[in-house]
């Protein structure tokens, strides 16, 4: 779905093999693509290093709660590092993440309903401003 919004790139990550390899089958049965870039990374979600410019970041209850905490700290240490509009959304919202989320300094809750929620970068309205 995410490819019909044609985003200029999209980055799925899967910690297991048989996800991951599902994943490049889903890519490789699509019959058009809008967006120019899709892959799938098979690495741990620690491991992953965002990168520079605007993302949307979308979790469909990925995690347990101390590694979504990790993910989300170093979210937060990538734009301390390099101030930049993100949104993270969070689909099947599990409750106990709403903690977690609304603890996270750089992020501000934008929008919630039934089973998602939706969270932008605190510098974002600088951002918005300075542009």
């Amino acid at each position: 779905m995410a490819a019909d919004l044609q985003f200029k790139s999209l980055i799925g990550i899967e910690l297991r093999k048989e996800l991951h390899d599902k994943a490049l089958q889903n890519f490789n049965n699509r019959r058009k693509v809008r967006s120019s870039r899709i892959e799938s990374l098979n690495i741990n979600a620690l491991d992953y290093e965002y990168p520079d410019g605007n993302l949307v970041l979308y979790f469909s209850n990925p995690f347990g709660e101390q590694v979504l905490r990790s993910v989300l700290d170093n979210l937060g240490q990538s734009l301390a590092s390099n101030p930049r509009d993100v949104i993270v959304v969070f689909a099947m919202f599990v409750p106990e993440f709403k903690h977690k989320a609304d603890t996270m300094p750089f992020l501000s809750p934008e929008e919630a309903g039934h089973g998602y929620r939706v969270y932008r970068s605190r510098n974002s309205a600088r951002l918005a401003v300075a542009s």
